[in-house]
């Protein structure tokens, strides 16, 4: 994972929330969706190609317990 996708699942585990407007066209956005990490939980597009996405329930019960994996950004 790179150092920037780690950045966008530590925003979810920062604000504790499961939900968050990311921007769909953003390549890293696109990578964690099509990992299966993330998806988009809506069709609606606020702010230009923004609209909201939600963690996987694996994804947040693993990066819950293990922290680490989304903290060692640089």
């Amino acid at each position: 994972m790179t150092e920037y996708e780690k950045f966008i699942l530590q925003m979810f585990v920062k604000e504790g929330v499961r939900s968050k407007s990311l921007d769909s066209n953003d390549g890293s956005v696109s990578e964690l969706e099509r990992a299966g990490i993330i998806f988009q939980s809506t069709r609606y597009f606020d702010h230009g190609s923004h609209c909201q996405y939600n963690v996987t329930d694996w994804a947040w019960d693993h990066i819950n317990k293990h922290p680490e994996v989304v903290t060692e950004c640089t």
